[in-house]
Protein backbone atom coordinates (compact mmCIF):
# COMPACT_ATOMS: atom_id res chain seq x y z
CA UNK A 1 0.00 0.00 0.00
CA UNK A 2 1.28 3.68 -0.90
CA UNK A 3 1.62 5.48 1.72
CA UNK A 4 2.57 9.39 0.21
CA UNK A 5 0.32 11.73 1.21
CA UNK A 6 -2.39 13.79 -0.34
CA UNK A 7 0.20 16.76 -1.37
CA UNK A 8 2.92 14.37 -3.06
CA UNK A 9 0.33 12.43 -5.19
CA UNK A 10 -1.64 15.62 -6.58
CA UNK A 11 1.90 16.90 -7.14
CA UNK A 12 3.52 13.46 -9.09
CA UNK A 13 4.34 14.04 -12.28
CA UNK A 14 2.39 16.05 -14.24
CA UNK A 15 -0.83 15.95 -12.51
CA UNK A 16 -1.02 19.59 -11.19
CA UNK A 17 0.85 20.90 -14.33
CA UNK A 18 -1.92 19.63 -16.27
CA UNK A 19 -4.88 21.12 -14.82
CA UNK A 20 -3.54 24.55 -14.60
CA UNK A 21 -4.16 25.52 -18.51
CA UNK A 22 -7.99 25.04 -17.69
CA UNK A 23 -7.92 26.97 -14.24
CA UNK A 24 -6.03 29.70 -16.17
CA UNK A 25 -8.74 30.20 -18.80
CA UNK A 26 -11.53 30.12 -16.45
CA UNK A 27 -9.77 32.73 -14.17
CA UNK A 28 -9.37 34.97 -17.43
CA UNK A 29 -12.62 34.50 -18.75
CA UNK A 30 -14.36 36.15 -15.05
CA UNK A 31 -11.81 38.66 -15.31
CA UNK A 32 -12.78 39.69 -18.25
CA UNK A 33 -16.51 38.80 -17.96
CA UNK A 34 -16.93 40.49 -14.77
CA UNK A 35 -15.74 43.97 -16.72
CA UNK A 36 -18.48 46.51 -18.07
CA UNK A 37 -16.58 46.96 -21.04
CA UNK A 38 -14.42 45.07 -23.13
CA UNK A 39 -10.67 45.85 -25.30
CA UNK A 40 -11.22 46.24 -28.82
CA UNK A 41 -11.83 42.89 -30.79
CA UNK A 42 -11.62 42.75 -34.60
CA UNK A 43 -14.67 44.17 -36.17
CA UNK A 44 -16.77 41.69 -38.52
CA UNK A 45 -19.60 39.47 -38.65
CA UNK A 46 -20.38 37.70 -36.07
CA UNK A 47 -16.90 38.04 -34.26
CA UNK A 48 -18.12 37.77 -31.10
CA UNK A 49 -19.52 34.29 -31.50
CA UNK A 50 -16.16 33.41 -33.00
CA UNK A 51 -14.01 34.71 -29.75
CA UNK A 52 -16.91 32.72 -27.86
CA UNK A 53 -16.28 29.35 -30.26
CA UNK A 54 -12.64 29.89 -29.92
CA UNK A 55 -12.21 30.38 -26.27
CA UNK A 56 -14.44 27.35 -25.46
CA UNK A 57 -12.38 25.27 -27.89
CA UNK A 58 -9.55 26.18 -25.74
CA UNK A 59 -11.78 25.69 -22.41
CA UNK A 60 -12.59 22.41 -23.99
CA UNK A 61 -9.42 21.08 -24.96
CA UNK A 62 -7.69 22.43 -21.38
CA UNK A 63 -10.41 20.27 -19.51
CA UNK A 64 -9.42 17.13 -21.84
CA UNK A 65 -5.64 17.18 -19.89
CA UNK A 66 -7.18 16.25 -16.34
CA UNK A 67 -7.66 12.62 -17.64
CA UNK A 68 -4.76 9.89 -18.57
CA UNK A 69 -4.01 8.39 -21.49
CA UNK A 70 -5.57 4.81 -19.87
CA UNK A 71 -8.86 7.15 -19.16
CA UNK A 72 -9.06 8.17 -22.50
CA UNK A 73 -8.24 4.50 -23.91
CA UNK A 74 -10.44 2.91 -21.75
CA UNK A 75 -13.32 6.02 -22.23
CA UNK A 76 -12.82 7.97 -25.41
CA UNK A 77 -16.51 8.97 -26.26
CA UNK A 78 -17.41 9.30 -22.44
CA UNK A 79 -14.83 11.86 -22.03
CA UNK A 80 -15.47 14.11 -25.67
CA UNK A 81 -18.62 14.82 -24.37
CA UNK A 82 -17.83 15.05 -20.95
CA UNK A 83 -14.81 17.70 -21.49
CA UNK A 84 -17.53 19.49 -24.11
CA UNK A 85 -20.11 19.39 -21.05
CA UNK A 86 -18.03 21.26 -18.55
CA UNK A 87 -17.04 23.56 -21.21
CA UNK A 88 -20.23 24.48 -21.88
CA UNK A 89 -21.48 24.56 -18.21
CA UNK A 90 -18.39 27.44 -17.85
CA UNK A 91 -20.22 28.89 -20.81
CA UNK A 92 -23.72 28.69 -18.81
CA UNK A 93 -22.29 30.32 -15.64
CA UNK A 94 -20.21 33.07 -17.68
CA UNK A 95 -23.45 34.26 -19.37
CA UNK A 96 -25.20 33.83 -15.83
CA UNK A 97 -22.16 36.13 -14.44
CA UNK A 98 -22.72 38.66 -16.84
CA UNK A 99 -26.33 39.24 -16.82
CA UNK A 100 -25.56 40.59 -12.87
CA UNK A 101 -22.31 43.29 -14.50
CA UNK A 102 -23.57 46.02 -15.60
CA UNK A 103 -23.54 47.38 -19.43
CA UNK A 104 -23.49 43.17 -20.37
CA UNK A 105 -26.28 40.85 -20.89
CA UNK A 106 -27.08 37.07 -21.08
CA UNK A 107 -27.25 36.06 -24.80
CA UNK A 108 -28.09 32.48 -25.20
CA UNK A 109 -26.47 32.38 -28.85
CA UNK A 110 -23.47 33.17 -27.22
CA UNK A 111 -23.95 30.23 -25.09
CA UNK A 112 -24.22 27.95 -28.00
CA UNK A 113 -21.33 29.18 -29.77
CA UNK A 114 -19.56 27.96 -26.86
CA UNK A 115 -20.91 24.90 -27.04
CA UNK A 116 -19.93 24.67 -30.75
CA UNK A 117 -16.60 25.39 -30.20
CA UNK A 118 -16.36 22.93 -27.45
CA UNK A 119 -16.89 19.50 -29.33
CA UNK A 120 -13.92 20.00 -31.90
CA UNK A 121 -11.89 21.27 -28.66
CA UNK A 122 -12.81 18.21 -26.88
CA UNK A 123 -11.95 16.38 -29.73
CA UNK A 124 -8.66 18.55 -30.00
CA UNK A 125 -8.26 17.49 -26.51
CA UNK A 126 -8.50 14.09 -26.72
CA UNK A 127 -5.73 14.28 -29.67
CA UNK A 128 -3.56 15.97 -27.66
CA UNK A 129 -4.04 13.73 -24.53
CA UNK A 130 -3.54 10.44 -26.00
CA UNK A 131 -0.09 11.91 -27.52
CA UNK A 132 1.28 12.70 -23.87
CA UNK A 133 3.83 10.07 -21.65
CA UNK A 134 1.25 9.77 -18.20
Amino acid sequence: MNKRGLFEKLTASRTVHAKIPVLVLIACNFYLSSRSTLPAVPSFRFADKAAHFAYFFAVAAAWALWFSRESWKAHRTRNIFFCAALASACGVLDEFHQYFVPGRNCDVFDWIADTLGALPGSIAGYAAARRTRV
